[in-house]
């Protein structure tokens, strides 16, 4: 018996000897071609994700045995037709193409329903839609008379009056609203027998608190503006001077006399462009003046008209926008400067900036992939890339689905313009049409676009990014694989 167990062993072992270089070798994405081909070829892995999931997945019009999310595994290297298709929804189809030792990523597809499912909040009828642009909060209006201000809450679904009942605010005229990207705070000016108030609003769900400001406030200005996650802290702008405002301790303390051209906000931290062009950090504490970098050698025309808005998108990197509708970014070894630029926003986990003329919107790079960057000769001018021209009059765009694609109003209509997965090739889809002359809310955190219908200007929301648990089955989906 125990010449026979040692046979086993060693027989065990030649195996596993045998096998182990072949395991390793696979591990690392390589195939051995047996018999007449005798070569070691490197394959490739493919990762297709959709929203919703459980798409069909055709690979070169084989279907795959699991839908999405799945890996595709030991694909030689080459280009591969993948479609998927899910009931209800239309065909996507794209040429991919997978390398050697890598991972191909098609995991912000959005399939596109068939038919767009809108769904009413209210039976109301509403004249203004106001977006809180990036929160989870929509601003609404049946008339100027501010106890016709409601908010609407995204998680809630339900609507709630900004005034209480017998409130003696009540009977005042709305004369604007100001609103800050990311925040739901907002500023609200109102007029009532001839006299202005200014209310700074905090929303406390289902209540909107109303602190009186007018007294802190210049009846006009040029701009102002808070950080989202400082709303105690206001900066306005009017002519060339600068006032930091702090509510709750009621005092305006000035920054800058005259001079100034624009500013923008960070967190605590305040950035001023002079009229020499020399662009400042203004301590938050003791109010000095840190000089970062000058604009005086930059072209003529880099420099928008003022009132500027600023916005620091990361280290040495600053987008102007002018009331000129000139748009410059000024990058440590790169600038653009665009006119007709009528907004623009930021994804800051990509660096993507999205802006948009009447007729076109527009994606710049704020910084340059790894494998692609030049230390020696770096680009001076850096173009955006243009994904739709076809436009009339656009007003709005938001980033969707992970930044992967774009939502934009354009006059009366929504459409969505699909990435392109280095291929070229977008597809622009109309969504639904709003009531003219109004705008529309949309926030990638719940994946819903907010507008007033076209005819009865009802309120109604379209779901765009389905909420499913992609991620969370696909790695439910490794677990049960392999047993962890």
């Amino acid at each position: 018996m125990k010449w026979i167990r040692r046979l086993l062993f060693f027989t065990l072992l030649a195996g596993y000897l045998a096998l182990c270089p072949f395991i390793l070798l696979y591990t690392l994405g390589i195939v051995i071609r047996p018999a007449a081909e005798e070569s070691i070829v490197k394959t490739g892995v493919l990762f297709v994700a959709s929203a919703p999931a459980g798409a069909s997945i055709l690979l070169n019009d084989r279907p795959n045995p699991k839908d999405t999310p799945a890996a595709i595994v030991d694909l030689p290297p080459g280009s591969y037709q993948l479609r998927l298709q899910l009931a209800g929804y239309r065909e996507w189809s794209r040429t991919l193409t997978v390398k050697e030792s890598s991972v191909t990523l098609a995991d912000d597809i959005l399939m596109i329903p068939e038919n767009w499912v809108s769904t009413k909040i209210s039976p109301e009828a509403f004249s203004t839609l106001t977006s809180l642009g990036g929160s989870a909060y929509v601003l609404l209006r049946k008339s100027s008379r501010l106890e016709e201000l409601y908010v609407y809450s995204l998680p809630e679904n339900r609507l709630a009056p900004v005034l209480e009942e017998g409130s003696p605010k009540r009977g005042a005229l709305i004369r604007s609203l100001t609103t800050m990207s990311g925040s739901s705070a907002f500023l609200v000016e109102t007029v009532k027998a001839g006299e202005r108030t200014a209310y700074m609003a905090s929303i406390q769900w289902p209540k909107t608190v109303l602190k009186d400001v007018t007294q802190l406030i210049p009846a006009s200005y040029d701009r102002i503006e808070w950080s989202p996650s400082y709303p105690d802290d206001l900066f306005v702008q009017h002519g060339g001077r600068i006032d930091w405002i702090r509510i709750s301790t009621a005092t305006v303390r000035n920054v800058m006399a005259k001079g100034a051209m624009g500013f923008g906000v960070a967190g605590r931290d305040l950035y001023v462009l002079e009229t020499d062009g020399t662009l400042s950090k203004i301590d938050s504490n003791d109010g000095s003046r840190n000089p970062l970098r000058s604009f005086k050698g930059m072209p003529i025309g880099f420099l928008p008209n003022p009132p500027i808005r600023i916005v620091q998108a990361g280290s040495g990197i600053f987008l102007l926008h002018g009331s000129n509708g000139t748009f410059s970014a000024a990058l440590p070894e790169a600038r653009t400067t665009i006119g007709g630029v009528r907004s623009f926003t930021v994804d800051w986990s990509t660096g993507t900036v999205l802006l948009w003329k009447a007729d076109r919107l527009g994606l710049l790079e704020l910084w340059e992939p790894q494998e692609t960057r030049t230390i020696s000769k770096p680009e001076p001018v850096r173009e955006p890339e243009w994904i739709w021209t076809g436009g009339t009059d656009i007003r709005q765009a938001f980033f969707v689905h992970r930044a992967s694609h774009v939502l934009f109003q354009d006059r009366n209509r929504t459409f969505i313009v699909s990435p392109d997965f280095g291929t070229g090739e977008r597809t622009v889809t109309e969504i639904v049409a709003l009531q003219p002359g109004t705008s529309v809310h949309y926030a990638d955190r719940e994946g819903r676009l907010i507008r007033l219908e076209e005819r009865t200007q009802q309120v109604t929301r379209t779901e765009i990014v389905p909420r499913t648990t992609v991620m969370r089955e696909f790695l439910q989906d490794i677990g049960d694989r392999y047993g962890f």
